[in-house]
């Protein structure tokens, strides 16, 4: 009985984090659609977004894995530049092909790109940061 009143504050806090940081994702998201421009038609359009979204996401992670492992195979040295425009590019592709498939969301061409650039700008600072964190001699 004694241990049923710390898992629960500890499992309503790790709630309260999980459902805040959802929050903020989400607010975040639909700030930046309104910077940009990007027209929709209701919450549940915002939300299939998101969703297909985070599904293309991890199928660019999975690409870009690939191709790093096939370019580190050949010889390639594989650099953060290089990294950081393939993701612009493979991100923008993912974007445009959501935009194509979903009626309910019009985003233009430009708004597109700056959402590819801002979205992979985010990536590769987190990646670095992990990267830097986990091993400072990874360079």
């Amino acid at each position: 009985m004694k241990k049923i009143i710390p898992i629960s504050l500890v499992s309503l806090l790790l709630l309260f984090a999980v459902i805040t940081s959802i929050i903020v994702l989400f607010f975040f998201n639909v700030g930046i659609f309104e910077i940009l421009g990007i027209e929709y038609d209701s919450w549940k359009s915002i939300l299939l977004f998101y969703g297909l979204s985070l599904i293309a996401d991890a199928v660019v992670i999975i690409v870009l894995m690939f191709i790093k492992i096939n370019c580190s195979k050949v010889g390639h040295n594989f650099r953060r530049l290089h990294e950081f425009i393939l993701r612009v590019v493979l991100n923008f592709i993912a974007i445009y092909t959501i935009d194509e498939c979903m009626s309910s969301v019009r985003i233009s061409f430009v708004a597109e790109v700056v959402f590819a650039l801002i979205i992979s700008t985010i990536d590769i600072s987190i990646t670095a940061s992990k990267r830097d964190s986990g091993n400072p001699r990874s360079e």
